[in-house]
């Protein structure tokens, strides 16, 4: 298989070669979700797709989460994403934790939801006599169970969780099994990556390594996906885009990316990210995207003033490129102050 059709493809996919349209928002979402905020922001903030649209996600996603067309959960090993709220019970039967002893504080928290009605924790506590803290956890840990949900609705902290099964009508007999919903959600993947490893599912579904195994398993058996190598990497595609590719330019366009830690794309290459680009004796701010494929991190600390932007570690053979190196400078400060943030070094060397 041609690498740099299969790298092609994938952009195409997933925006990053123009900016789709507001009309292909919901189907990029729906493909994505669980989707995200942006990394290190507070509380309360909806979830974006960066760099995909022309227009502000995040502030779509605002008006979106209030009316309740995509709703917060814990998914993907208990992370906070929005899935749209129709297709919650494809979540549930994916991600749903099975059913553990209840604690006296989840009795409490429920049977209080059940009497009372939605309320904030803050509220909560008051009532069961009980430190938030524990109240906290409790919901956490039934939000994860798909019990209760938190109706962010708005970028307040203080906010009500509701009953889930009340409150959205959800029927209680599953709609999937866990197996078909998983099936799915991997098929989303493989279609907005084409070129996907074991290990890349694992860092972005949150799913066990014997789930994966037995879904790739069953997928070769059943001829929907084959083996496909990608510059020396092994892994798999649809079998559904070997003509796709082969009608694909080999080539990925001239394109250049700074990407947020939970960006879509990033996300599933996390682990290798973080082996290619050392997190020493900074952290992995960002990621930079070039011609699709990742080169370089953009290293320093976040903090709750202005963001201090260290270095830029780049492959070896990209370090020296002065034409890129202006390009990624330039990108870095369409993001920040240059008189607040400024960048140190690049490459190692102070600038």
């Amino acid at each position: 298989m041609r690498a740099q059709a299969m790298i092609r493809l994938m952009m195409e996919r997933q925006a990053l070669v123009s900016p789709f349209l507001s009309e292909t928002y919901e189907d990029l979402f729906r493909q994505f979700s669980p989707v995200h905020t942006r990394f290190w922001i507070r509380p309360g903030m909806p979830p974006a797709i960066q760099h995909r649209f022309t227009f502000d996600t995040e502030a779509y996603n605002r008006g979106l989460r209030r009316d309740r067309i995509i709703i917060k959960g814990r998914f993907q090993s208990g992370r906070i994403g929005y899935v749209f709220t129709d297709e919650l019970p494809i979540f549930i039967a994916a991600y749903g934790q099975q059913a553990q002893e209840k604690t006296l504080t989840d009795e409490m928290v429920l049977r209080v939801l059940q009497d009372e009605g939605p309320m904030s924790i803050k509220m909560m506590a008051e009532i069961c006599e009980t430190p938030s803290k524990y109240i906290a956890a409790s919901l956490k840990k039934l939000q994860q169970a798909f019990i209760v949900f938190e109706d962010q609705v708005d970028d307040e902290w203080d906010r009500a969780w509701y009953l889930l099964s009340d409150e959205l009508g959800i029927d209680e007999s599953p709609e999937y099994t866990k197996e078909e919903a998983q099936k799915i959600l991997l098929h989303r993947f493989f279609k907005a990556h084409v070129f996907v490893t074991p290990e890349m599912v694992r860092n972005f579904t949150g799913f066990k390594v014997a789930e994966v195994k037995a879904l790739m398993n069953a997928g070769l058996e059943a001829g929907e996906y084959q083996p496909a190598e990608k510059m020396e990497e092994s892994g798999y595609i649809l079998s559904e885009d070997i003509e796709a590719l082969e009608n694909t330019a080999d080539e990925a366009p001239d394109t250049l990316f700074i990407m947020d830690n939970n960006d879509f794309l990033v996300r599933a290459h996390t682990k290798s990210l973080k082996k290619a680009f050392i997190e020493k004796p900074y952290k992995n701010l960002y990621y930079v995207l070039y011609r699709g494929q990742f080169i370089g991190a953009v290293q320093g600390r976040f903090t709750f003033t202005f963001d201090e932007l260290e270095d830029v570690q780049l492959k070896s053979e990209y370090a020296e490129d002065k034409a890129l190196k202006k390009r990624i400078i330039e990108a870095l400060y369409t993001m920040y102050d240059k008189e607040t943030s400024p960048l140190q070094r690049y490459a190692g060397k102070p600038l």
